[in-house]
């Protein structure tokens, strides 16, 4: 699975990949938010203006919460400050995966390296850290008052700072990819894939030598 590139979006993209890795229960966090008038006009406004009625009703809740705890942190609806997850079905295929990571990963797509890399079937490869851009996140942009630019702020923060701390350091690869790190090219598996592919299914080092020259 070649995650490089992948600057993050939304956590909800990547439970389907999550249920086929899936191996064993395992703990995830929630994340919370400083609950301020600013953030309660924000979600009010957001609750009225969104066509989708599931955003919307999301907005909504969270503006309820916003409202309750002024002052202080709330956790967004429907999450725990800490929680255990738990599947129905371990599949038997894929038997193993592994996860080509990169110095551009944040956000989601940090997340799913972390919820992953609890899986017995998953191992990660590459050869830098991820970017660490995780623990701060949700990020809204809002318009300068005289319109000259826009600043993106992180609206939640996780809950497993400051214990477990994420951002600056990154989530570290497992096993280094022999190559220069590179970007793939749309439509071409390199060499880092066919690496990873032979480390998985045992194949030693050694055998991809002689193939690339010809022994």
């Amino acid at each position: 699975m070649d995650l490089r590139g992948n600057g993050g979006g939304n956590d909800m993209n990547f439970q389907t990949l999550m249920a086929l890795v899936y191996s064993q229960p395992y703990l995830t966090h929630g994340v919370e938010l400083y609950a301020t008038p600013d953030f309660l006009s924000l979600y009010r406004r957001l609750a009225t203006e969104n066509p989708e009625e599931t955003w919307a009703r999301f907005c909504q809740d969270m503006a309820d919460s916003v409202a309750q705890h002024l002052g202080g942190y709330v956790l967004r609806p429907g999450l725990q400050r800490i929680r255990l997850m738990k599947r129905d079905s371990v599949y038997p295929y894929p038997r193993k995966v592994g996860i080509l990571i990169h110095g551009r990963n944040a956000s989601s797509a940090e997340q799913f390296i972390l919820e992953a890399k609890n899986s017995e079937k998953v191992t990660l490869f590459g050869n830098e850290p991820t970017l660490g851009a995780i623990d701060l996140s949700n990020v809204y942009s809002f318009t300068s008052p005289l319109g000259w630019f826009r600043l993106g702020v992180p609206t939640t923060r996780s809950c497993r700072w400051p214990d477990i701390v994420i951002d600056g350091k990154g989530i570290a690869p497992q096993i280094p990819v022999p190559y220069p790190d590179s970007m793939q090219e749309r439509d071409h598996i390199g060499e880092e894939i066919l690496y990873i592919e032979r480390v998985l299914r045992g194949i030693p080092c050694r055998a991809l030598a002689n193939e690339s020259t010809g022994e």
